[in-house]
């Protein structure tokens, strides 16, 4: 099956994203890199170019490093309550999973995988990763307990 084959099938949203070139998610907003180079995300199946993506460099690092940290210093999260950054990680897993079919299909264009695969085992173990660790921050007691994932 080419590229374009398999892209047909796929949803209006997800043909939508990779209709354009990709910018980086970089302090909240979406920028070009530093330098400007952009490289090609191909289809591992077929070898063609799925989309063009920014090219970050050190330049691209520093900032998002130094966004990061502001983020973390100025930002709400140090001085959210273990509830409240609970509640803000099972908001993300219940995002993910409105968006599971979507982020099945980039990550089986991605990785050259089955799109059912991708949402079955890849997204859903991503989202219940996600639910797992939200429970933490209000039960921290120094005790490593094993991690149901299915490998």
């Amino acid at each position: 099956m080419t590229t374009a084959e398999n892209i047909s099938n796929l949803s209006d949203t997800t043909k939508d994203f990779i209709s354009s070139p990709r910018k980086m998610l970089l302090n909240g907003q979406w920028v070009t890199s530093a330098s400007g180079k952009m490289f090609d995300t191909l289809d591992p199946a077929t070898g063609e170019v799925i989309v063009q993506v920014a090219e970050g460099d050190k330049e691209d690092i520093d900032r998002a490093v130094a966004a990061a940290r502001k983020a973390f210093d100025d930002g709400p999260w140090p001085a959210m309550t273990s509830t409240a950054r609970e509640r803000c990680m099972h908001r993300l897993a219940d995002l993910m999973e409105e968006n599971a079919d979507i982020l099945a299909e980039l990550e089986a264009l991605d990785n050259g995988k089955n799109v059912a695969i991708a949402r079955a085992v890849d997204i859903q173990v991503a989202i219940d990763f996600i639910r797992y660790m939200a429970g933490w921050p209000t039960k921290i007691t120094g005790d490593v307990l094993p991690l149901s994932v299915p490998y």
